[in-house]
């Protein structure tokens, strides 16, 4: 009985490390944008700051980099940090959902098991076939990749010789 209960609290801890995680790179990533944006704002502040005007300041987590004259909005990626926190909860909620509810565990271990039996009844092709096969998809896809570039060569070439007609034959009159 504690060796189950050992094994569901190291299991929640598991997932608590993982959203943890999740959270801590999508930090990383915010931190990383905002120094980028820093660094290109005193970039630029270096080289057109003027004498004139004031330099203003913005109260520290405003979301607005200031340096100097030049004062750039930056917002953070929200985006990459609510997908990672949807991706977070999710991992819980079905991990606790698996531990504590004994349904959702026998529907998940029937799913892989019938998802094991339809595997195994899977006629997979010979690796010599696979190879072959491989090899026409990409000689199809490149001469396609040729054929598309001649094609905008020429087509390219032959819609600024009529404009340089058209143009021209304008201006001569």
């Amino acid at each position: 009985m504690t060796s189950v209960r050992l094994t569901k609290l190291t299991s929640l801890f598991a997932a608590l490390a993982l959203v943890f995680a999740l959270f801590c790179a999508a930090s990383t990533v915010c931190a990383a944008d905002t120094e980028a944006g820093t660094t290109a704002a005193a970039e630029a502040g270096e080289t057109e700051a003027t004498e004139t005007e004031p330099e203003t300041t913005e109260p520290a987590g405003s979301g607005t980099l200031t340096t100097g004259t030049d004062t750039e909005k930056k917002d953070l990626n929200w985006d990459l940090i609510i997908t990672l926190g949807v991706i977070g909860v999710a991992v819980i909620v079905l991990l606790l959902l698996y531990l504590f509810n004994v349904k959702f565990r026998e529907r998940v271990k029937k799913f892989f098991r019938e998802y094991k039996s339809e595997l195994k009844k899977v006629v997979w092709s010979p690796a010599r076939d696979v190879k072959k096969n491989t090899i026409v998809v990409i000689v199809v896809a490149l001469a396609f990749a040729i054929a598309i570039g001649i094609l905008d060569v020429v087509f390219s070439r032959g819609f600024s010789s009529i404009t340089n007609l058209i143009t021209g034959s304008v201006s001569a009159s």
